[in-house]
């Protein structure tokens, strides 16, 4: 909505800490406004220009900002919770309805001083507290012009700010803004209610600066961990908060990638033939080690059966994808690379999935897998015996027999299978 042009610009253009929003969302019947929470039965319209002009700006200021000061709750049933958040979503717009309605009739209604009071409470219990404890924990500096009073010492002299810290983020120090909000407030008061305002925006930067630098110092360090192109760390002065998207995304896309390469090889070797397919994405090359020698293997060797046979029995030292060089997704070549390394995700992540998910329910109950031949058994697993010392299974590490079994250690067990046809088929 547009600022009336005779309106007080304390708030325009301000916005609530983001550090702080998520914490502020209730079904409760807050937004009726009915006769017990009246202000006056029959407000009179305002007359004098000045009191109008301050009581049209914070009536702009609670349409603004009524789905940040009032609460959703959800309540105990979890499949109730869209409902619930519907209903709270109708309320804030119908709130916001009442106040423009008593905005256009040029009076301090009952659903402007309801919501006045919930905008006051909001900032004494919850958005500053909640700033002050944030800050704590980033162990950032409160800046200037906090709206909780420092304490005094028995001087009269301000006692450390570090103390005012600690027992503001503990709760002990409360806010009292001294507004009173069942009538228009006064300049001062406005004032008071600005000041606030640009207080929590100052900490919001400051946390959000703080989050950054992790984020930063995060991504820095995954770069040169994992031997990701140099150039990746290119942009981070000139544009950091597009630099920082792509990143991650990046990021994501590298790690992804080279774990589905290391679980497809995985997959591979554990396959009883050795059939499980087997392609790497186009540009890929792994390095492995058999036999005490290290060899590089590309995707383009894996149609030849001897670089089949030597995955087969290697194990993969590194992975080196064929990835951007740096990180304009929208340039041509880069764009190129990442959608083949997408396409080769979208083509065999499900499958990839789908065999891990078999292996851990099988890991999970070994008695039910269908096994012929012999079988080697490695990472602490045990052999069940019965009482008659016949071999019944395998029980996984940390795992116990059943009751009268005994567990010994066992590493290849030879597995037959006869089938027996049935009265039903």
């Amino acid at each position: 909505m547009t600022e009336p042009q005779d309106a007080p610009k304390k708030l325009q253009e301000k916005r609530v800490p983001e550090a702080n929003v998520e914490e502020e969302l209730d079904v409760d019947d807050k937004f009726a406004a009915d006769a017990d929470d009246a202000v006056n039965d029959r407000p009179e319209k305002i007359t004098d220009q000045e009191t109008l002009s301050r009581n049209e700006y914070l009536q702009e200021s609670l349409m603004k900002l009524n789905g940040v000061f009032t609460e959703f709750e959800p309540g105990s049933d979890p499949k109730k919770r869209e409902e619930e958040f519907t209903a709270f979503a109708k309320g804030i717009e119908q709130q916001r309805k009442d106040i423009q309605k008593e905005k256009d009739e040029g009076i301090f209604g009952p659903h402007t001083a309801k919501a006045f009071a919930q905008y006051k409470e909001w900032l004494e219990k919850h958005a500053v507290p909640n700033a002050v404890r944030t800050m704590d924990s980033y162990q950032l500096a409160i800046p200037p012009g906090c709206p909780i009073t420092l304490p005094l010492d028995q001087h009269q002299r301000a006692q450390n700010p570090e103390l005012y810290k600690a027992l503001a983020s503990a709760g002990k120090q409360k806010l009292d803004l001294k507004v009173d909000t069942t009538r228009v407030p006064s300049e001062e008061e406005l004032t008071k209610i600005d000041d606030t305002f640009a207080w929590l925006e100052r900490c919001h930067e400051a946390i959000k600066d703080s989050q950054n630098r992790g984020r930063d110092e995060y991504l820095v360090n995954q770069i040169r961990k994992h031997g990701l192109p140099e150039k990746w760390l290119e942009g981070r002065d000139m544009n950091p908060d597009a630099w920082r998207s792509s990143a991650f995304e990046m990021l994501d896309l590298s790690m992804r990638t080279r774990n589905y390469v290391e679980a497809m090889q995985s997959l591979f070797k554990d396959s009883q033939y050795k059939d499980f397919p087997l392609q790497f994405p186009p540009g890929t090359s792994i390095t492995v080690e058999a036999h005490g020698k290290k060899h590089v293997l590309t995707d383009k060797e894996l149609v030849d059966q001897s670089t089949r046979n030597l995955l087969a029995h290697s194990k993969i030292e590194s992975i080196k994808v064929d990835l951007p060089e740096d990180l304009r997704q929208e340039s041509p070549a880069n764009k190129q690379k990442i959608e083949r390394l997408r396409a080769w995700l979208d083509k065999h992540g499900p499958e990839i999935d789908q065999a891990m998910v078999q292996i851990t329910k099988a890991m999970e109950n070994p008695d039910d897998r269908i096994m012929y031949g012999d079988q080697e058994w490695s990472g602490n697993w045990k052999g069940r015996f019965n009482a008659n010392d016949e071999f019944v299974g395998m029980a996984a590490p940390g795992q116990n027999g059943k009751p009268g079994e005994k567990l010994q250690d066992v590493n290849l067990v030879g597995y037959d299978f006869t089938t027996e046809k049935l009265a039903n088929g």
